[in-house]
């Protein structure tokens, strides 16, 4: 069921000097590709903890939550042999500090948001990186 979210996963930002960045993860199949951390919604697991979850388990990063992010992104893939449509909920995080190490190996970049735009290997994810730098920018506004 298509409309069923799926995977949740954070676009996580900070304040590095004068310069905002986003956090990319190094792709789990591929390491050489760039994606924004995300992951399974465990049954009964509430979005937006499974968001701060796999932010936490693929990066080693803790982070405050400031919203949803519009709109989903929907994909077919094959899990373990298996067909399965993937449709995933993105909220915009702020970066808090490290966490307790990360249970994925995987390796982070931290990029200034049109580097992150074109280090993103997905057309997909990088929309959503747009829109959450949207998110960040009335949520500025609003204070």
């Amino acid at each position: 069921m298509p409309d069923t979210i799926t995977h949740a996963g954070g676009a996580v930002f900070r304040r590095h000097d004068d310069t905002i960045e986003y956090l990319l993860v190094a792709a789990k199949n591929a390491p050489d590709e760039w994606v924004l951390p995300k992951g399974h919604v465990a049954a009964g697991e509430d979005p937006g903890a499974a968001a701060s979850r796999e932010v936490a388990e693929e990066a080693g990063i803790m982070a405050r939550t400031i919203g949803s992010i519009p709109g989903r992104v929907t994909f077919a893939t094959v899990r373990d042999g298996v067909p399965e449509v993937v449709t995933a909920i993105f909220y915009l995080m702020e970066y808090r500090g490290d966490a307790d190490g990360a249970s994925e190996n995987r390796t982070l970049r931290w990029l200034p948001l049109d580097d992150a735009l074109a280090a993103l290997i997905f057309p997909e994810s990088r929309d959503m990186l747009t829109r959450a730098e949207e998110l960040r920018l009335m949520s500025e506004q609003a204070r």
